[in-house]
């Protein structure tokens, strides 16, 4: 979805889209357009994370910190 992202940029790319969609809902309402569409983007980003030809590599990341 997100393109040939590595494991790394793709959660970079979730923990920026995470920020920005907590300031959007404090900031505007949960219930707002763009907090709704930055929530789908990162169920979207999230979503590529945790496919399975992803997830051999994900925990071999998150084990090395």
């Amino acid at each position: 979805m997100i393109g040939e992202l590595s494991n790394r940029e793709l959660i970079e790319e979730i923990e920026v889209t995470r920020k920005n969609m907590v300031l959007t809902g404090l900031g505007f309402g949960l219930t707002h357009p763009d907090t709704i569409e930055l929530s789908h983007r990162l169920d979207n980003l999230l979503n590529d994370l945790y496919k399975p030809n992803n997830r051999e590599q994900l925990f071999f990341y998150m084990d090395k910190g």
